[in-house]
């Protein structure tokens, strides 16, 4: 496709969303989308390998070959790809999720759920970064962006250290938890979420540190350890991990990306399978990218790195209590938060609740609400913690949130009910956007076709600039691989420390 050229979006008003979204073939959904292959290309590669080659995955790519339709280059990455298939089923995956979080025997408990600080240090407006020694005052525009409460006693600043000599064990002393310092403390080879899973009793039998209960890490375990003054610098040497590198090493050379992998390629595996499917009908597992900052869905059958976890098994599990004001304290995370978000106040330039960056961090800073002035926008960490990876549109038919909150839906590119992404202070730095969470489907477009290409509980980067535009695909400035719907406008949910 001409990424100069808009393609004719089809809308699914009034449709099942199982009809109005796209749909790729879940052997090729990897393929295609990390770019190894085209849309076209996977469409006639489907139809040679259930059609000449008979479901012979080895046969289709000679095939595919022969007719030029594959390269060499091509016809490797594929069969490296599909070498990893058939993928599970959703609820095989979530089988053996869901034996791992009994025996680990998650629970929650007062004060077990503390937030660690984004780590952002610089301040940025809505086109670049504020110029160094000089950041906005704390009442002016983007004075209060969360590179401002990271210099308050307000957010809990990371603290790590090395639990052994050898260095390859970390402990987190905010979040209790325990983590292996390397994802290639025993080897270079990257795991499917298949082979991650049922590969821990292997690893457990070495005992690292003396333990034997290391675990797969849930998404909200390993989005603990994303500090967001890292860089995307493209190459190995150019980018700077988005974790603390003093106690955390990611992969430095292409010796450990696989057949058709790019340089960040380096996504981490957790537990954390999402209920539905993306690209219409991709088994989904949610992961952190250390590489560039991204919280995504991924197609299990993608190779990850793998940080094991041990420890407070309290850790991303929410005490919600409904205060009867309108708020809804988190006594796990020690967050008070608003019931509503802005659209149910009918807020924003177009009255539906949506605004820019700027005018988000305005908002709640000038909130008084429920017998409180101190609300203001929660930072990208914060507003994770309260993403309910058990609820999503297709499933539960609501976002991704605990029914205590009540979030204003909207009806998305494909014309279907969903419900928005929203804001967080935390800027993605030299991107010139800033964090938003997907509490509905995290649309894009592919091929011809809108769909969840990342699943209900993804993080996202949008524009901090509402002058840019409203709505962003690859064609039109989006810069988004899988062809992310980006907004310039997001809902907003205020937050405050229980003091």
């Amino acid at each position: 496709m001409d990424q100069a050229t808009k393609p004719e979006i089809k809308l699914g008003t009034g449709m099942p969303a199982k009809d109005a979204l796209g749909y790729i073939d879940a052997r090729v959904a990897q393929a295609l989308t990390q770019h190894a292959i085209s849309w076209d290309q996977q469409v006639k590669f489907i139809e040679i390998l259930d059609g000449d080659a008979q479901g012979d995955n080895g046969k289709a790519i000679e095939i595919a070959r022969e007719v030029g339709l594959l390269n060499d280059q091509e016809a490797e990455t594929l069969a490296f790809l599909l070498s990893k298939t058939p993928q599970l089923s959703v609820d095989e995956a979530r089988a053996l999720a869901t034996q791992l979080h009994e025996k680990v025997g998650y629970s929650p408990a007062e004060g077990g759920y503390p937030i660690v600080s984004c780590g952002t240090k610089k301040f940025y407006h809505d086109s670049g970064e504020f110029e160094p020694g000089n950041p906005p005052k704390p009442d002016e525009d983007f004075g209060r962006q969360s590179a401002y409460y990271n210099q308050t006693d307000l957010v809990n600043q990371p603290s790590y250290r090395f639990f052994d000599d050898d260095k390859m064990i970390v402990e987190d002393q905010v979040t209790g938890l325990m983590w292996t310092s390397s994802p290639f403390l025993f080897g270079k080879e990257k795991k499917t979420f298949k082979e991650a899973m049922e590969g821990l009793d292997e690893f457990n039998a070495r005992k690292l540190g003396g333990f034997n209960d290391w675990r797969i890490p849930t998404i909200k375990e390993l989005y603990s350890l994303a500090d967001f003054s890292g860089s995307f610098g493209f190459e190995f040497d150019t980018s700077e991990p988005f974790f603390d590198t003093d106690f955390f090493e990611m992969p430095d050379s292409p010796e450990v990306l696989n057949p058709g992998d790019r340089f960040l390629d380096t996504q981490t595996v957790t537990s954390t399978i999402y209920r539905s499917q993306t690209l219409g009908s991709t088994t989904t597992m949610f992961g952190y990218n250390f590489r560039d900052g991204f919280l995504k869905g991924y197609p299990s059958v993608k190779t990850f790195t793998v940080f094991y976890v041990r420890g407070n098994t309290h850790y991303g599990q929410n005490m919600f209590v409904d205060n009867g004001d309108g708020t809804v304290s988190d006594l796990a995370t020690g967050l008070m938060w608003m019931k509503y978000d802005s659209g149910t106040f009918r807020t924003g330039p177009t009255g539906d609740g949506r605004m820019d960056w700027r005018s988000a961090m305005n908002y709640c800073e000038n909130l008084h609400f429920a017998g409180h002035d101190d609300w203001r926008l929660p930072d990208a960490k914060q507003l994770h913690s309260i993403l309910d990876y058990e609820r999503c549109p297709d499933v539960t038919n609501s976002p991704a949130i605990d029914p205590l909150f009540e979030c204003t839906p909207i009806v998305n590119m494909a014309g279907i009910q969903d419900w928005s992404d929203y804001w967080t202070s935390t800027p993605f730095c030299e991107r010139n956007e800033s964090i938003d969470m997907s509490f509905g489907r995290a649309m894009g477009a592919l091929g011809n076709r809108s769909m969840d290409v990342h699943g209900a509980g993804a993080q996202r980067g949008d524009t901090r600039s509402a002058g840019n535009g409203e709505v962003f695909y690859p064609w039109n400035g989006g810069k988004h691989p899988q062809g992310d719907e980006t907004y310039a406008r997001n809902m907003v949910r205020a937050v405050r420390v229980i003091k």
